[in-house]
């Protein structure tokens, strides 16, 4: 498949025979083949990786940092968390009445913080042990929208029985690293029902990953601070500078969809034309 992973549309993805090759491999323990005819081919990658490192697709316990590791990790990523957090809430807000929680974990793939309204998901993923100090690495929890995004250090969309885990077969995951410059210093992921899934929530947290991004750099260089609506502002620029003004070649710099940037630009007031005549 040639689209890029923020693109994926479920019926792009045949769900049917992945939940085949998932139970004939993972359920059953044999080693995955370096390529499956119907299932995605970084997900192959994805479930062969999970499996050689040890992962387990029915435990009923993920590895869990304990409270004092927790803490130090909380006190340690604490800016990440300060810059993140907020957006995390705005997503929840923005997803109206569509049932979601949205995460962020620090690089190694611990879950730090989340944000959602809707109870019965935030019960079902408590279930889920998608909660505080819980390892979404590759090697504890397999295939998964944190892991997956850490381990390829790109955005990453998990559908259904895509997870190598069994007990997220239900949900879809969409992640996104976040980076401090160069560095990958932790991800954002959304979870949600499958059947609820939409292909626009992989544009929007790719765009907020940038202004994240934008907002550490401020941070640290100038001990400055900015408002999220602003650091987004400052992010869209950025990349219409670098492109010229061209959207399309800025959208594929961001790695979302024209229409996600389109709309973007256009809620703060950026004319490409501005842009442009700078060329």
């Amino acid at each position: 498949m040639s689209r890029s992973s923020d693109q994926v549309n479920l019926e792009d993805v045949d769900l049917e025979r992945t939940q085949r090759e998932w139970v004939r491999y993972i359920a059953q323990g044999i080693s995955v083949p370096e390529r499956l005819d119907g299932v995605r081919q970084e997900v192959v990658d994805s479930w062969r990786r999970s499996q050689q490192a040890g992962a387990r697709p029915f435990s009923g316990r993920l590895r869990r940092a304990d409270r004092r590791e927790t803490d130090r990790l909380l006190r340690n990523n604490s800016l990440l968390i300060d810059v993140a957090f907020p957006y995390l809430k705005e997503f929840s807000t923005a997803m109206g009445n569509r049932p979601c929680q949205i995460t962020l974990a620090e690089a190694s793939g611990i879950q730090l913080r989340r944000a959602g309204t809707d109870l019965e998901l935030v019960r079902m993923t408590e279930q889920r042990q998608m909660v505080e100090g819980t390892d979404f690495s590759e090697s504890s929890a397999g295939t998964n929208g944190i892991g997956t995004a850490l381990a390829l250090q790109k955005p990453v969309v998990i559908l259904g029985p895509e997870h190598y885990h069994s007990m997220y077969q239900g949900l879809v995951c969409c992640a996104a690293p976040l980076r401090d410059g160069e560095k990958v210093v932790g991800c954002i992921n959304i979870t949600a029902p499958l059947e609820t899934y939409d292909s626009s929530m992989m544009g929007m947290i790719t765009v907020a990953t940038h202004a994240i991004a934008t907002e550490l750099e401020l941070r640290r260089s100038r001990g400055g601070i900015r408002t999220l609506w602003e650091s987004e502002g400052d992010a869209l620029a950025a990349a219409m500078t670098r492109t010229g003004g061209d959207v399309s070649q800025a959208a594929v710099e961001l790695d979302v969809p024209v229409s996600t940037l389109y709309r973007k630009l256009r809620q703060h007031g950026i004319s490409t034309k501005a842009y442009r005549a700078r060329g």
